[in-house]
């Protein structure tokens, strides 16, 4: 009765769990216990530093009302922006394979309990945008249901799929319309005409004020910039990669990919060097002044490949120094922080917002490009910690167990873990 209730315990039992283990094992020790795959917990929990000290440089979206151009931003902005979330994306597009697979064996059909379950991921999103209008919970809820349309095709589909998507065609054919038409050319787009109004209340806006902008109009700029930048077709395509990657067992199996891993590195770095170079020629010669909006949606495009190309570069690396113990022993650190990665990502948008903000201490004022990285690193270090001390107790974060007691529509989730029998022995 218990495996009916908890489907994951019955996964235990069945075929796949055993192979999934076994073939971690055997390459980089890389699952636990319980199923999940430390190297890929490992990389979630370290997009989210990257995440985090995005966030905390850009004072959680206040940082544009008055940049501060320093050598602390470029480095973060070039190591992290953009290809933190990329990581995410790609790793949500992953899982998707890992929930879909994991339950393929006892159901013939998961994909309506996948769509429940992305749709309370939006209802969290949600809610937490009213605070932190910027969480990306809502986008990944509702740019996932496209998973479920992606499985249905070949790889060879996927991946020619995934290449239109990177062609950016909404960008394209923006940019051709404002060729064409002088004045939409120089149209400012929507989502820097909301950034004012937006950044104005949560600099100054009380709890409330900020909480009632979010209900729409925050909404709205979040959503403008989602669609009038890459962004939209660049996690389109990264859900595909990440559900290839699923596919032909790359996490799981990584020794068999060594050789294509060792190539794919050089191959990203260099059209990483390349596109940024690219990108930075563009900037400085500042072709088509009387177009500015089709200028800026050709950036995009620069930017989005440039990003893509270094996001690969660093899961490849990642996997890389994974594959040597004494690395492995500090990457394997952040598993903890992937494993409860929903409970954390809320939570550093909570304690941002309280930080930065008007309504709570205002640092975006005065706390500088310096203070605001070091800030970033001690927080997202206490996070670390209590990630390791609540995943020794506790199977899932408080946050996942919600959100898995939802899924199955049970409270009748493990949430503690079980005691050894040595531990037991001990506690009598």
């Amino acid at each position: 009765m218990a495996s009916e209730r908890v489907p994951e315990l019955a996964l235990l039992r069945s075929e796949a769990f055993p192979k999934l283990l076994t073939s971690a094992r055997a390459t980089f020790h890389g699952a636990r216990p319980t199923g999940r795959i430390v190297l890929v917990d490992a990389l979630r929990g370290f997009a989210l530093l990257g995440l985090f000290l995005v966030h905390c440089v850009e004072y959680f979206e206040l940082y544009w009302r008055h940049p501060e151009p320093s050598h602390i931003h470029n480095a973060v902005d070039f190591l992290f922006a953009d290809k933190a979330y990329a990581v995410f994306a790609l790793l949500f597009g992953y899982s998707f394979f890992l929930f879909i697979n994991g339950r393929g064996r006892r159901q013939a059909d998961v994909s309506g309990r996948f769509a429940w379950r992305l749709l309370l991921l939006v209802a969290m999103g949600y809610f937490n945008s009213l605070i932190y209008v910027s969480d990306i919970l809502q986008v990944l809820g509702l740019l996932g249901l496209s998973l479920l349309l992606f499985n249905r095709l070949g790889n060879r589909t996927l991946l020619i799929l995934s290449v239109m998507f990177l062609a950016h065609p909404h960008l394209l054919i923006h940019t051709f319309s404002a060729l064409i038409s002088s004045e939409e050319g120089n149209k400012s787009q929507l989502y820097w005409m909301l950034y004012a109004k937006t950044a104005e209340v949560f600099a100054h806006g009380g709890f409330l004020d900020v909480v009632r902008l979010n209900l729409w109009q925050g909404q709205l700029f979040k959503w403008a910039y989602i669609f009038e930048t890459a962004r939209i077709s660049s996690l389109a395509a990264l859900f595909i990669w990440g559900l290839l990657l699923g596919r032909i067992g790359f996490f799981t199996e990584p020794d068999r990919f060594l050789k294509q891993r060792r190539w794919g590195i050089l191959l990203s770095v260099m059209a990483s060097l390349l596109l940024h170079a690219l990108l930075d020629f563009y900037n400085a010669a500042s072709p088509m002044q009387s177009h500015a909006a089709a200028k800026l949606s050709l950036a995009n495009m620069l930017e989005s490949w440039a990003a893509l190309a270094m996001a690969t570069a660093g899961v490849l690396l990642f996997v890389e120094a994974f594959s040597l113990s004494l690395c492995r022993r500090f990457l394997a650190l952040f598993a903890p922080c992937g494993q409860m990665s929903l409970t954390i990502y809320v939570g550093q948008g909570l304690l941002g917002v309280t930080v930065f903000y008007g309504f709570g201490l205002g640092w975006y004022q005065d706390m500088g490009q310096g203070r605001a990285l070091f800030f970033g690193l001690g927080a997202f270090a206490a996070m670390m910690l209590f990630a390791h001390l609540w995943m020794r107790h506790y199977r899932y974060g408080p946050l996942e167990w919600l959100w898995r007691c939802g899924t199955y529509r049970s409270f009748d989730v493990p949430l503690r873990r079980q005691l050894s029998s040595r531990r037991r022995a001990s506690a009598v």
